[in-house]
C-alpha cells in the first residue's frame, strides 16, 4: 500500500467546543484534503478535474486522495490522471471494506480540514465560495452539504472511520456530531439528496445465488445495522413495507441482525438510531438557519428525502413530525 503524505506545520491549541465563532489567524491558513468516496467511475476524470478546479481557486495547499484497485479494468486509466492533476494522489487498496479504505485516506491526509466527495459527481467552482466563507471561522463545526467539510482536529475526539463496508459515514457523523455543531447549506438551485437509510436486502435487484455474492450482501447488510445502530423494531417498520418483496429477504435481514450482535465492532448510540438522530440535528439546523451566520450563504437550502425514509424519520425522529413549520419549507420527496 502506498501512502503519501505532505508534512504541514500544525497549532497545538486544542480547540474547544463553543457556540462562538472566532476568526482565523492569517498565520492559520486552512489547508484541504478532498477525499474521494469509495467506488463511482462514470464521470471520474471530470469529477476530479472540478474539484481540481476548487482547489485551485481557493488559493490554499490541497491534495485530492483517490482509492484504487490496482486489479481494476481502469486502472491505466485512473493511473493516467495523476500525470494530468499535480496534486491528485493514488491510494491503493485490495479488498479492505469502505470504511477501513477511508481511515487510512484520512490518516495519510495533511489538510486542516477533510472535504469528501463523491467522484461520480461533477461539482460547481461555486463551491469553493462557500468552502472558503465556512472555513473563515474557527470553531467546533461541520459543514454537511454535497461536500462535506470537517475539521481535522474532530478526528482526534471522535476517531475515524471504522472498519465497516456500509453505513461508515452515518457511523461517523453519530460520533461527530455528539461534538461538533452541524451547518446545513447547499447551493439553493442543487437540492441536496440524502442518502437512503432502507436496509440494502431490499435494495432493487434479485438476490445473488452466488455464495460468495450472498455472504457479501449479508455483511454489507450487518454492517448498516451496526452503523445504524438499528432495533430490530427499526427494522420491521421496512419489513412491514416490503411484504411484498418476499420471505426471503426478510430471512436475510434477520440473519444479519444476528451477525450484527456478535460482531466485533458494536453499535455507537444510545436508544436511539443513528440515522434519526443525524437527520434531527440537520433538521434542526435548517429550522433555525445557520447558515446564516455565514458570509455568503444566501437562499434557502433544500434537502430530498425517499418517502420511506420520510416516514421512518417521522415515526422515529424527535424533530421529524413535531415540528411546527411545514416540513415543506425545508424537504423533497424523492
Amino acid at each position: 500500500m502506498h501512502v503519501f503524505v505532505y508534512i504541514l506545520l500544525e497549532s497545538s491549541a486544542k480547540s474547544q467546543r463553543s457556540n462562538e465563532f472566532a476568526v482565523i489567524s492569517t498565520f492559520q491558513e486552512p489547508t484541504f484534503s478532498f477525499i474521494a468516496n469509495v467506488g463511482g467511475h462514470k464521470v471520474l476524470e471530470k469529477s476530479i478535474l472540478s474539484i481540481e478546479d476548487i482547489g485551485d481557486e481557493l488559493g490554499s495547499r490541497y491534495e485530492i486522495l483517490l482509492p484504487v484497485d490496482s486489479k481494476t479494468k481502469n486502472w491505466h486509466f485512473i493511473r493516467s490522471l495523476a500525470g494530468k492533476v499535480e496534486f491528485l494522489r493514488l491510494m491503493q487498496f485490495g479488498r479492505q471494506s469502505v470504511g477501513f479504505q477511508k481511515s487510512v485516506m484520512q490518516k495519510a491526509s495533511s489538510g486542516s480540514y477533510i472535504v469528501l466527495f463523491n467522484p461520480d459527481t461533477i461539482y460547481d467552482i461555486g463551491f469553493a465560495d462557500i468552502i472558503h466563507n465556512f472555513c473563515q471561522y474557527n470553531g467546533s463545526q461541520i459543514l454537511y452539504s454535497e461536500l462535506l467539510i470537517i475539521p481535522s482536529f474532530l478526528f482526534n475526539r471522535s476517531g475515524t472511520w471504522r472498519d465497516l463496508n456500509n453505513g461508515e459515514d452515518i457511523d461517523l457523523l453519530a460520533r461527530i456530531m455528539s461534538l461538533a455543531e452541524v451547518i446545513v447549506y447547499n447551493p439553493p438551485d442543487r437540492v441536496l439528496r440524502i442518502e437512503s437509510n432502507e436496509p440494502v436486502i431490499y435494495t432493487p435487484g434479485k438476490i445473488p445465488k452466488s455464495l460468495g455474492l450472498l455472504y457479501q450482501l449479508l455483511i454489507k447488510q450487518r454492517d448498516q445495522i451496526i452503523a445504524l445502530n438499528y432495533t430490530w423494531k427499526n427494522i420491521s417498520f421496512f419489513s412491514r413495507l416490503e411484504r411484498r418483496k418476499g420471505l426471503t429477504r426478510m430471512l436475510l435481514l434477520q440473519i444479519a441482525y444476528i451477525l450484527s450482535r456478535f460482531s466485533s465492532e458494536k453499535p455507537y448510540g444510545g436508544k436511539s438510531n443513528n440515522y434519526s438522530s443525524i437527520m434531527d440535528k440537520i433538521l434542526e439546523s435548517l429550522i433555525v438557519e445557520d447558515y446564516k451566520r455565514f458570509s455568503g450563504f444566501v437562499g434557502r437550502p433544500r434537502i430530498s428525502i425517499g418517502t420511506k425514509d420520510l416516514e421512518f424519520l417521522k415515526m422515529n425522529g424527535k424533530v421529524w413530525g413535531k415540528t411546527k413549520e411545514p416540513i415543506e419549507n425545508f424537504v423533497e420527496r424523492q
